[in-house]
């Protein structure tokens, strides 16, 4: 009876070790759909310019990626993308923001707000204007239509520049 009662106790103790998650494995930051269909394109884009050498084929690759990516952009919501600000202007009522996620997509926009405001442009305005370089946070995009991608190179020049306003997680999108 004893020995059941220790072979049910060692097998509970084994189960619960499995269940414990181990201390060196690293946790991987989350990122949202949108994020990770944009880096999924920006993958393969990679990918198939790399297979090519000649420079007009990886320049109608890019072509072809350019358009695969305003498909993208102009059907998704682009909400909670994680990015660092680059920079902040506030020129008067225009603010111009700079971010990226990582080294190979970049966003920027300005945009100029009239000097009437309702409730929600005023809080854009706020909030665009908080924003402070070298600062890490979450936020949404409204894309404007427009994009550029480059061919991969060394110089740390971001593949994709997205030209979108930034606005807060909790402002409410609207339809």
């Amino acid at each position: 009876m004893i020995k059941v009662y220790t072979a049910i106790f060692i097998s509970l103790i084994c189960l619960a070790s499995c269940l414990q998650p181990k201390k060196d494995t690293p946790k991987i930051a989350s990122s949202s759909i949108a994020q990770r269909q944009i880096q999924y394109l920006v993958d393969t884009f990679k990918l198939e310019v790399g297979q090519e050498k000649d420079l007009n084929k990886q320049d109608s690759i890019r072509i072809k990626y350019a358009y695969k990516f305003y498909d993208l952009l102009s059907n998704i919501y682009i909400d909670s993308i994680r990015v660092h600000v680059d920079s902040v202007i506030v020129d008067n009522l225009t603010v111009t923001a700079a971010f990226h996620c990582n080294n190979e997509i970049s966003f920027k926009y300005s945009l100029t707000f009239l000097k009437k405001m309702d409730p929600s442009q005023d809080t854009l305005f706020t909030f665009m204007k908080g924003l402070k370089p070298g600062l890490d946070t979450m936020v949404n995009f409204a894309y404007m239509g427009n994009h550029q991608v480059r061919l991969p190179n060394s110089d740390g020049t971001p593949i994709i520049k997205i030209f979108a306003f930034p606005s807060p997680i909790w402002l409410p999108k609207k339809e």
